[in-house]
């Protein structure tokens, strides 16, 4: 491109009138455009201008300044100090007033204004669509300049950005787009271009990530890609969104795209337009809102949505993926040394330490990188321990990383924001179990169940967290005990820096035995320990609602100090996780209120001696007991059958347990039953019959377990049955009354059994599962 307005077309375009382009500009960005001689042919008043960056631009000689140009106005100008010797300006007034203007310390590297990602170094592009802006309060024409299409349009915008190439850091040892996501790249090429029929509807993909990921670095990426541009005949339109976008002008100049510019249409695009494949890229859409309105429905038209949110279908939306451990130090290196190896002479040791409390996140490699450049070893050695403790680097790291972060839960709603906020009570890199959470959201806010998990998926859809296990896929009647939440332990750290805003007192080992929360209703314990001391201040806690206690260590702790005399009367869910269960008894205070109660990879020792205590005393309201991977659990007391509250039964991977005591038909409120991985479980007891609400039964994975009670049939309310991997020959003949089963999952060896059932019962669904079995201890 020559020329951003040529002055022959304009004057074709506009006539002779005194009509002054640029009149609402805010923002000129001139990048990577080597042929560029002109952007006007007379000097111009830009009366609003605050911004004006060239870069890489050698052919222009020339802007449209004069002394009275956007006069009153503090104009940022970064050009770079070897071409501003070389302007020919319109006078000596004029160079000397904008000469003052420009800021001499011009980056080396190119930053992308969000910091989303790092910069790629690219050789040039050729017909890529370049969008400016007259400003005129006329659209100019659609104009094919040297083989570059420039759309220029709009009456109000406020930005022009010319990025024709970018161009990175070439350093002795590389440029740093030899980092490109290209695994990312591959996977969202093969989106665009396996799109069925394109021709004959307009498909929606997506790229995803948490901010600084890179995200919006791979879409230009795809830009500038040979293969991408032959695939769309070279008609690709890339436009950043962002915070606060005028979707008017954007849909506008998106409108134009796909019209060929065509004027005259009303609110609706005629059906005759779009026999051609085209590409549309909506960088930083921040909602879906702004997505809706900038869509159109036109015949061979692909749009990729660049977003932190998912936006698009899961199935075609591709999930940025972080910088394994030598791409991140490459990336890290080229920030602090302008190299992509550690210097010779220098901590490898140290290097090694920041990066990995990056977490392979390209924005905070970049920034703290950044900020560490000509930092003597001592220096770092202390960004080293703030790093460690969830606190920025400095100033620039919080400003450029943290702020950043924050701003984006500015669209949260306030129970999604306290979320994220909570996250910041659990261990980095742990996997926090989807239960723990749901209860904390439930008692604190006051929400119901369902509710508190889309708070988790909201999360998880705008890449706060990580639901490790798909929720899409979470059956009806099943719990979210095998499902966990990942955080990066950078959003971890914004968590905490935002929670402990204000004063934050260095607590003391004596502090601990001095503190007092009357008032607290979660409490949330994590340790790595064989023997742990319960903190004194429980037994002042008369108002919690929610105890978690983990263990991160390697085996069971044994707790010391349990509050098994304190009044605990508002308690409402209880989790155990890798500890010996504490010995209950008859002395102990009854957990009235106590609603879940959770045991996870615990020792149970005598804690459930039938001999000793009542169980239904203890735990008189219990509604919930789920026992995972306990290897001692042989027997559930009979007592626990007095618990006329209880509605869900969960015992998984225990692979001692050998049969369940026969008097489970005084639960009458028994909804859900799982048996999972319970390989030594021979049989059911046939009092399950007599259960009036039972709705869900899983036996999978119970090796063991050859028959069903005979009188099956009788589980009127019964809805679904997992069954896979057990040794059922047959099922009973009365499971043809089973009237509101809906949901059989077995394996395909099994299929025959449920044939006649099929027949009697409507809308029942027999599903086939592949085979699969992990009897593996879950993951420290």
């Amino acid at each position: 491109m020559e020329e951003v307005i040529s002055k022959e077309k304009a004057m074709a375009r506009l006539g002779h009138t005194s009509e002054q382009p640029f009149q609402n500009l805010t923002k000129l960005v001139l990048d990577g455009l080597p042929k560029l001689e002109s952007i006007y042919w007379a000097p111009l008043p830009f009366p609003v201008l605050e911004y004006l960056e060239i870069r890489h631009c050698p052919e222009l000689r020339r802007l449209p300044f004069n002394f009275e140009s956007s006069i009153g106005n503090q104009i940022e100008m970064k050009i770079e100090e070897q071409w501003i010797k070389v302007v020919e300006w319109e006078d000596e007034a004029t160079k000397q007033r904008f000469s003052h203007f420009n800021n001499r310390d011009f980056p080396q590297m190119a930053e992308d204004p969000k910091m989303d990602g790092w910069t790629s170094e690219s050789h040039p592009i050729q017909n890529i669509d370049l969008v400016g802006t007259t400003g005129s309060g006329k659209s100019a024409p659609t104009n094919n300049i040297k083989g570059k299409k420039v759309v220029q349009s709009g009456t109000h915008a406020t930005t022009v950005t010319m990025e024709c190439q970018t161009y990175g850091v070439v350093t002795p040892d590389g440029p740093i787009g030899n980092m490109i996501n290209t695994p990312g790249k591959r996977k969202v090429k093969e989106m665009l271009f396996n799109l069925k029929d394109l021709k004959d509807e307009s498909r929606l993909i997506g790229i995803s990530g948490m901010i600084g990921s890179g995200k919006t670095i791979l879409a230009k990426e795809l830009v500038r890609d040979e293969e991408v541009r032959g695939h769309f005949g070279n008609r690709v339109l890339f436009l950043t969104v962002s915070q606060s976008p005028n979707l008017e002008e954007l849909r506008a100049l998106i409108r134009d795209f796909l019209t060929g510019h065509e004027a005259g249409f009303g609110a609706t695009l005629p059906e005759s337009i779009g026999h051609t494949r085209k590409l549309v890229i909506l960088d930083d859409v921040r909602t879906r809102e702004s997505l809706n309105q900038l869509m159109f429905n036109i015949p061979g038209t692909t749009t990729l949505v660049v977003s932190q949110s998912k936006l698009a279908d899961p199935r075609t939306t591709y999930d940025i993926e972080l910088l394994n451990e030598h791409e991140a130090t490459s990336l890290f290196c080229l920030s602090a040394f302008n190299q992509k190896s550690v210097p010779s002479g220098f901590s490898k040791s140290l290097v090694k330490q920041v990066v990995g409390e990056c977490k392979g996140l390209p924005l905070s490699l970049k920034v703290i990188g950044a900020s560490l450049k000509d930092q003597p070893e001592n220096y770092w050695e202390g960004a080293v321990e703030r790093l460690s403790r969830g606190k920025p680097v400095d100033e620039i790291h919080e400003s450029k990383v943290f702020a950043q972060i924050e701003a984006t839960l500015e669209n949260l709603d306030p129970k999604s924001k306290e979320c994220f906020l909570d996250m910041g009570a659990f261990p980095e890199g742990k996997k926090i179990p989807v239960d723990v959470l749901i209860n904390m959201l439930v008692e604190i806010h006051d929400l119901e169940t369902a509710t508190a998990f889309d708070v988790l998926v909201d999360l998880a859809n705008r890449n706060l967290l990580t639901l490790v296990k798909d929720p899409t896929y979470v059956a009806m009647h099943t719990s979210y005990y095998d499902m966990f939440v990942t955080q990066h332990d950078v959003l971890r750290d914004v968590a905490l820096h935002l929670t402990n805003r204000g004063e934050v007192k260095e607590m003391t080992e004596m502090d601990w035995f001095d503190m007092d929360f009357p008032k607290a209703e979660v409490l949330i314990l994590n340790f790595s320990s064989d023997n742990y001391v319960l903190p004194p201040f429980i037994a002042k806690m008369g108002m919690l609602r929610v105890f978690v206690i983990i263990n991160n260590g390697i085996s069971p702790a044994h707790l010391h100090d349990f509050p098994i005399s304190t009044d605990l009367t508002n308690l409402r869910s209880l989790w155990l996780e890798r500890v010996h269960v504490p010995e209950l008894s008859s002395s102990m205070i009854p957990l009235k209120n106590l609603r879940k109660l959770y045991l996870i990879i615990c020792k149970i020792n005598s804690s459930f001696d039938q001999t000793a205590v009542d169980i239904a005393q203890i735990f008189p309201q219990l509604t919930g007991l789920t026992i995972d991977y306990c290897d001692d659990l042989v027997e559930l007391p009979s007592t626990i059958y007095g618990i006329t509250s209880l509605n869900s039964i969960s015992i998984t991977n225990c692979p001692n347990i050998k049969e369940l005591p026969r008097n489970i038909s005084k639960l009458k409120a028994l909804q859900l039953l799982r048996l999972y991985a319970c390989p030594e479980l021979k049989s059911l007891p046939v009092e399950i019959c007599e259960l009036p609400r039972l709705v869900y039964v899983d036996i999978s994975h119970c090796l063991s377990l050859s028959f069903l009670p005979e009188k099956i049939g009788k589980v009127k309310t019964l809805e679904k049955i997992d069954m896979r991997e057990c040794s059922l020959s047959s099922i009973p003949s009365s499971a043809v009354s089973l009237t509101s089963l809906r949901h059989v999952a077995c394996y395909r060896e099994a299929l025959w059994m449920w044939e006649e059932v099929e027949k009697a019962v409507p809308g029942l669904r027999v599903e086939a599962t592949e085979k699969w079995f992990n009897m593996n201890w879950p993951d420290e």
